[in-house]
């Protein structure tokens, strides 16, 4: 069971980029049985989660002995017979979200989870798992039911193959991700079908964090990206290098969120500006050329948190574009979006700078 797909839903995993590092998101009625009682759960807090090759969960590391550790943990509840059934993500020991596994009688693994923010359930996942047991579909829902996107993924010598599908079975995106002794080593990402450009990330395998993503273009390396964390395992800094080792753009993060990103273009300098709600989702992004307002990135979800759409307005508040499926902070200067391959409605026809 894939980390990322076990966060399906969570603030973290949805937010950043949601796509352009691949995190990827994302069942059949039965009656599920929670489980376990509390009085026979095992409450353990870790820092980090490491996505593992195995149907089971992922690896947690970096043990710490309270709740209110600073910074972002896990608290991770299992039952007698040592299967995980709940997963909640603490912030300086406020309780931001929730993850509470479903199973079918005594089965070893989950057919699914319900997810929860700031203590409201707000959306709903299912598994499909071959003879091995691995996940080989899972759906995501409101708690309506309403089907918001799905994704399929194929295994063989520790590679997982998935593809990432809206909720009418268009492809949003694919990813590749390679094991190392049962344990994440690299994740190439790819926009859609297209496969001139893709994103090829790193991980550091004792914490699960991204060490640094390499973007390709027509197989060529274009521009590397290098993280920094701070000594709670939170990222503060990425920043943006050319093939020469040129340093050209900086994104900073506090709170665990992205918060600026500044880059040079071939016509000037890029800064994004992020703005987030209550729930820790990217609510809007002021993109700038050269300190000009060009416009800004409002984004429309289903009830969990999954994008229906992205709306660029320009500064006169005019609707410049709309970018169906698709999370957008970033665009050339004709309003086509930065690395994307989905097809943009542009109403504001020319250059926007």
């Amino acid at each position: 069971m894939r980390f990322r797909i076990l966060e399906l839903g969570s603030g973290d995993h949805i937010r950043r980029r949601e796509g352009r590092a691949m995190r990827y998101i994302l069942s059949i009625a039965a009656l599920f049985v929670l489980l376990p009682a509390a009085a026979l759960a095992d409450v353990k807090y870790y820092r980090f989660g490491v996505d593992t090759w195995g149907p089971g969960p992922p690896m947690y590391t970096g043990r710490v002995q309270s709740r209110t550790a600073p910074g972002k943990i896990y608290e991770v509840e299992t039952d007698m017979r040592g299967r995980l059934v709940r997963v909640a993500t603490l912030r300086d020991g406020a309780k931001l979200e929730e993850t509470i596994f479903e199973f079918t009688g005594t089965r070893k693994y989950a057919d699914g989870y319900r997810y929860y923010q700031n203590g409201a359930f707000t959306s709903r996942t299912r598994f499909r798992r071959d003879a091995t047991e691995q996940v080989i579909y899972a759906d995501a829902r409101t708690t309506k039911g309403e089907l918001t996107g799905y994704y399929t993924c194929s295994y063989q010598s520790y590679e997982a193959d998935c593809s990432i599908y809206t909720a009418d079975g268009k492809l949003t995106g694919r990813s590749q991700t390679h094991y190392t002794h049962g344990l994440i080593d690299t994740t190439r990402g790819y926009r859609n079908s297209d496969d001139r450009i893709y994103f090829e990330t790193t991980y550091d395998q004792s914490t699960g964090l991204p060490k640094s993503e390499v973007r390709y273009e027509k197989g060529q390396r274009s521009t590397e990206s290098r993280f920094t964390y701070d000594n709670n395992g939170e990222m503060i800094r990425m920043d943006h290098y050319m093939p020469t080792g040129q340093r050209f753009g900086t994104v900073s993060f506090s709170d665990g969120l992205e918060r600026i990103s500044e880059f040079e273009s071939t016509d000037g300098m890029i800064k994004e500006q992020f703005t987030y709600d209550n729930k820790r989702l990217a609510q809007s992004v002021a993109f700038y050329h050269n300190s000009r307002l060009i416009c800004t990135f409002t984004y429309d979800r289903f009830s969990n948190g999954m994008i229906k759409r992205t709306l660029a307005n320009g500064p006169d508040g005019a609707v410049w574009a709309e970018y169906p499926n698709d999370f957008v902070e970033g665009v050339n200067r004709d309003g086509t979006p930065i690395d994307h391959t989905s097809t943009p409605k542009i109403y504001h026809a020319g250059n926007w700078w």
